[in-house]
């Protein structure tokens, strides 16, 4: 486990500018070895040869010591994923490295890894826990590496980005120490990061299904997707979305959010399209449309004609003044411009195959219902749709009345343990970027992740990326330029 014995194992990647060690293996108790593995990628000065850290180099006004670390994890979809390597074509290394930073890839086990037996060994909170554990193995080792290892920047996209959020605010929480201990981990070690950046999270997800009607409710057809094909709703559809509605309504109201600049607690109508909830949601998007059209009216050497024929082209639902956006409505919005991805449930799915139904099976149950949600408002519609309830809800209820199994799901909602003092050892830095046209969740989930970190105290950059699908959405150059300003704050 310790690197200083892994000299020889350095190359130079001439191309890229930077050392590598790569496939290392951060725990001596790998259950899916060829997943449980990381990459170092350090910029050229602060190295003088294989594994020698040059203690005098310099890149960017940071030295061997004291650049930033970014640790990016690749836990796409919650399933097995291998690290990254340069080459990759998702691999966002470059401009990290660009600016001085060292870059690590970690990969982890998923949804569907099994052990040398043959036996699952990758369910909740199996990913979360190898990237604590590979945290903790850097720490140990960080004598042997260039890098300040307390300027850790937790990066990640999509369940990725859960697990980025999830890194931060669970920093060293003792709910995951059994589990670290079963994986090998460095129990004297700290698993706590500095910052995160995360792209387009798939949280919440006790009520993603109920956000995600609110947000696309309107629209009765979905696309072909990870959660079905592509289809129309059948009427107990269309219920059971009003049902879920409803529900997050009354959830966002619990939650009572504040505005970051007024205080003011937010909250959504009864119809779900009024309220200072729903208004706080439409100035994102249209901060986010706005942002986009100046910047495009900047970058153009004409007057602004590819702008104004971007906003006819959109004129049923978008104006635009030349300084500010105005979206006409979020349900016209969804209609005429991001339809609806996935079906009525989209997440905890009427049959139970989904990918996050397979995160949180076990081992004899490999798909497992984990929304108390879904399985209430199925019962709400029992005499109106009893051939529905009967086909499902027996089981859901009795997955989500297990009480084991509630605490495996909460163990993956970043929402639990931000405020209420269940906190780990969480940062202070938060930068979180959404596509304005991801619909792989409610934008009011990542929204509210935002309000709840600030009124924790927390410095948080939150902001939607117009014209960007769920991914890595961001405009070039500006992480970057994030990390430079937290990191020389102090």
């Amino acid at each position: 486990m310790e690197l200083v014995n892994f000299r020889e194992k350095w190359f130079y990647n001439e191309k890229r500018k930077c050392w590598c060690l790569t496939d290392v293996l951060y725990t001596e108790k790998a259950m899916a070895p060829e997943y449980q593995r990381l990459s170092i990628f350090v910029p050229k000065p602060y190295m003088k040869e294989k594994g020698v850290i040059d203690e005098e180099g310099r890149m960017n006004g940071y030295n061997a010591r004291n650049v930033p670390v970014v640790f990016e994890n690749n836990s796409a979809g919650y399933m097995q994923m291998k690290h990254k390597w340069l080459d990759d074509g998702r691999c966002m290394a470059q401009q990290y490295l660009d600016c001085g930073f060292v870059y690590i890839s970690c990969g982890n086990r998923g949804k569907e890894s099994v052990d040398e037996h043959g036996l699952l060994c990758g369910k909740v909170p199996a990913n979360l826990v190898d990237l604590k554990t590979a945290i903790r193995f850097l720490r140990y080792n960080q004598e042997w590496l260039p890098g300040n290892y307390e300027r850790i920047i937790s990066v990640g996209c999509s369940a990725g980005g859960a697990m980025s959020t999830l890194l931060a605010v669970t920093g060293n929480h003792r709910d995951y120490e059994p589990y670290l201990r079963e994986n090998g981990a460095i129990m004297e070690e700290r698993d706590d990061v500095y910052a995160a950046q995360i792209y387009c999270p798939i949280i919440d997800l006790e009520h993603a299904d109920l956000a995600y009607e609110w947000n696309f409710g309107a629209d009765r057809e979905n696309e072909a997707s990870h959660a079905g094909p592509a289809g129309v709703m059948t009427p107990f559809q269309e219920a059971l979305s009003r049902e879920l509605r409803k529900r997050y309504i009354r959830y966002f109201n619990n939650l009572k959010l504040k505005h970051p600049q007024t205080d003011e607690i937010l909250t959504l109508g009864d119809d779900g399209r009024s309220g200072s909830g729903y208004s706080y949601l439409m100035d994102c998007l249209e901060n986010s449309a706005a942002d986009f059209l100046r910047r495009k009216k900047d970058s153009e050497v004409s007057d602004g004609i590819a702008v104004n024929q971007y906003v006819s082209e959109r004129k049923e639902w978008l104006d635009w003044d030349g300084e500010q956006a105005h979206i006409r409505d979020l349900d016209i919005y969804v209609l005429e411009y991001r339809r609806r991805m996935k079906p009525c449930t989209a997440f905890d799915i009427l049959n139970g195959t989904c990918n996050e139904n397979e995160v949180f099976g076990t081992a004899g149950h490999p798909f497992i219902h984990f929304s108390r949600e879904v399985a209430e408002s199925i019962q709400t519609l029992k005499e109106s749709f009893p051939q529905e309830y009967e086909q499902y809800y027996e089981s859901y209820r009795k997955d989500t009345v297990d009480e084991a199994q509630a605490q495996r799901v909460s163990l993956y909602n970043p929402m639990n343990y931000i405020g209420k003092g269940r906190e780990g050892n969480a940062p202070d830095y938060y930068r979180i970027r959404v596509g304005a046209f991801d619909a792989d969740t409610s934008w009011a989930v990542s929204m509210a992740l935002a309000l709840r970190l600030s009124e924790a105290g927390k410095n948080v950059d939150y902001a939607l990326v117009w014209d960007q699908p769920h991914g890595q959405a961001d405009y070039p150059g500006e992480v970057c330029g994030w990390i430079e300003q937290i990191c020389r704050k102090e």
